[in-house]
């Protein structure tokens, strides 16, 4: 009995001391939903001393999904080439024609000095909540053979954030069709 005791009490302080550092650790959390429980993973390696610069061969791919029904895809090439698809479903889906543009060698510098510096490379690799509808954001960074994804289920670190506030200021007034809003704006 007292051993059972024992382990429940050492069960329930390391799961508070996990709680304490979800919610004033390193992460930054944001959520559409307070009072959801966060779940934040980490599957892949880490990548110390990889620098993301500009490059044909990067490429970074972002799309989100939210509750204004609106999906964004962004595929930035890190030469400054973006490719843009997207569905708008209001009234059913509405396949938006791809749409391409390029970024200034400048854009795309600014680009890569903020994945650096958020370390997008060694950001866990899943952050979500038990709500089941809502903003979905899913990035993916490919440096030759490297791959590093990061999901985001109405839960958003400041991390993405940052780059969701990145692609609307600099990237999306570029490629997307007049009259689609931008749906991280639902986040912000």
């Amino acid at each position: 009995m007292f051993r059972a005791g024992v382990v429940l009490a050492v069960g329930i302080f390391v799961v508070a001391i996990f709680q304490v550092a979800y919610w004033f650790g390193p992460f930054g959390i944001v959520s559409t939903h307070p009072g959801s429980s966060p779940r934040i993973v980490r599957t892949s390696p880490r990548y110390d001393g990889v620098k993301i610069e500009p490059s044909p061969a990067t490429s970074f791919r972002f799309v989100e999904c939210g509750e204004g029904m609106v999906i964004n895809d962004v595929t930035i090439f890190l030469d400054g080439t973006v490719v843009y698809s997207g569905v708008f479903l209001v009234n059913g889906p509405n396949p938006q024609p791809t749409t391409k543009a390029k970024l200034t060698p400048e854009e795309v510098q600014a680009f890569c000095d903020l994945l650096n510096e958020i370390e997008f490379i060694n950001l866990p690799d899943s952050y979500s909540t038990d709500v089941v509808c809502g903003t979905s954001i899913y990035c993916t960074l490919q440096i030759g053979t490297i791959r590093k994804e990061v999901a985001c289920d109405n839960l958003f670190p400041d991390e993405v954030m940052k780059i969701t506030q990145f692609l609307e200021a600099k990237v999306l007034p570029k490629v997307q069709p007049p009259g689609v809003p931008l749906t991280g704006s639902t986040i912000l």
